[in-house]
């Protein structure tokens, strides 16, 4: 596998690639040498075929060269693909491992994507959320070009369909799945107002960050968005950072609430902008600082020290 290819691996059937196959009795067999040409990516838009709907390389006429047009046209690796309101298959299995778009957008308003199967994202890329409805990510994620959310609610299934880049909240939800106790490990960056991470989790299980925070502008909503009125907890370790937006600690559509938890061993969690709503404080006593530094505060939870 040659993977992420790049123009330097560019090469003629004179001095191209070839590979050596060979057995337990020790028999081998060299094929022909081969020339791999790299092509300028493609903007692609998801058709889908309303059967498999298969996300996968070269095989699948599933996408458009424009949005709204019939599916003329296959995946390569590198090219930028849309999933916008002009589909009517939004549940889209992805049927290679190495699926390695450039950039991954969701538009629209209508649309709920679900981006799932045995296969996987890969590669450099990125993924933009710019859809006012919700999409969810249901399969593996190895991408290092990060998340941006700019618009309406990204899904996760599990921790690993994040991908290992950065999460940039620009005025979008990141929201946790009802399974259990979710641990991330990507930075959340910060830059738009009404941005938001939700927890679902109706056994009242928590969503831990491990890596700090990042407030760069707009406000922070930590929301319950569980399906009953339990209290989850947002359990922060990563040692030390300092939040200067406002941030709303979010009792949820059914009126429970939520609990953000300051449990870093060690260091200094300081919190600069006003907190509000009626969630609460949790704060680890056995190490870590927590600076609550705005007199404005008025979250109605109050404080509690855990040992």
């Amino acid at each position: 596998v040659i993977f992420p290819v790049a123009q330097k691996d560019t090469a003629t059937a004179a001095n191209g690639y070839y590979v050596v196959i060979s057995n337990a009795c020790g028999t081998t067999l060299t094929s022909s040498t081969n020339a791999l040409v790299v092509a300028s990516a493609h903007n692609l838009f998801w058709v889908g075929d309303g059967n498999s709907n298969y996300w996968d390389v070269a095989i699948s006429t599933n996408w458009a060269t424009s949005s709204g047009a019939a599916a003329t046209t296959v995946f390569n690796f590198g090219d930028n693909v849309v999933f916008d309101d002009n589909s009517p298959y939004t549940t889209v299995t992805l049927n290679n491992g190495f699926l390695s778009p450039t950039t991954l957008t969701i538009n629209g308003s209508v649309n709920t994507y679900v981006l799932g199967g045995s296969g996987g994202l890969a590669g450099p890329g990125s993924i933009v959320m710019n859809s006012t409805a919700s999409a969810t990510l249901s399969a593996l994620n190895t991408e290092t070009g990060g998340i941006v959310i700019s618009n309406g609610i990204l899904n996760f299934g599990r921790a690993n369909y994040l991908g290992y880049g950065p999460i940039t909240l620009a005025g979008g939800e990141l929201a946790s799945p009802n399974i259990g106790a979710v641990t991330v490990t990507n930075q959340i960056n910060v830059n738009g107002l009404n941005s938001a991470i939700g927890v679902n989790s109706s056994g009242g299980q928590n969503l831990t960050l491990t890596s700090p925070l990042n407030g760069i502008s707009g406000s922070l909503t930590f929301i319950n968005n569980t399906t009953r009125a339990s209290t989850p907890l947002t359990i922060l370790t990563f040692p030390t950072f300092t939040f200067n937006l406002p941030v709303d600690i979010s009792a949820g559509p059914l009126g429970g609430t939520m609990i953000l938890a300051a449990e870093n061993t060690s260091g200094v969690q300081t919190w600069n902008g006003v907190i509000s709503d009626v969630g609460q404080f949790e704060v680890n006593g056995t190490g870590g600082t927590t600076l609550l530094n705005n007199a404005s505060n008025t979250f109605s939870g109050g404080v509690q020290l855990v040992t």
